[in-house]
C-alpha cells in the first residue's frame, strides 16, 4: 500500500494554549487520532519536532549552514505521521481528520516513493 506524509505546520506562535486543560485535550485527540489510525493498520510512524533546525545549502564545493528561525516562523513545521493510503485522495480524507486542524495548523500531504 502506498505511503504518504502528514507534514504538520504550527498556527501563529502568539497564540496562547492553556497549560493544562487545552493541552492536555489536544493530545488526548491526537492519542485517539493515532489509535484509530492503528486499529486501520494505516499509522506506520510520526513524531513532532523539537525546534530548533538547520538550513544547509551548497554548490559544488562549498556548504553554507544556517540556523533558521523555528521558534519565530508563523508557520514553523511542528511535526509529521507517516501513514498508508490507497491514494493521495484517500490520505486526504484521512488528514482531514488530523487534529491539527482543529486549532488553526495546517496539514501538507506528500506521497512518498517507496
Amino acid at each position: 500500500m502506498p505511503e504518504f506524509m502528514v507534514v504538520l505546520r504550527g498556527a501563529d506562535p502568539e497564540r496562547k494554549v492553556s497549560p493544562s486543560g487545552e493541552i492536555e485535550g489536544l493530545m488526548e485527540k491526537y492519542y485517539n487520532w493515532v489509535d484509530r489510525l492503528k486499529k486501520e493498520r494505516r499509522y506506520i510512524g510520526g513524531a513532532p519536532f523539537r525546534g530548533g533546525s538547520k538550513l544547509l545549502s551548497g554548490h559544488r564545493d562549498w556548504v553554507v549552514i544556517a540556523d533558521t528561525p523555528y521558534a519565530k516562523a508563523k508557520e514553523a513545521l511542528t511535526g509529521y505521521f507517516i501513514i498508508a493510503a490507497d491514494s493521495i485522495p484517500q490520505a486526504v480524507e484521512i488528514a482531514k481528520s488530523c487534529p491539527a486542524l482543529t486549532h488553526g495548523e495546517t496539514v501538507e500531504v506528500l506521497e512518498l516513493n517507496n
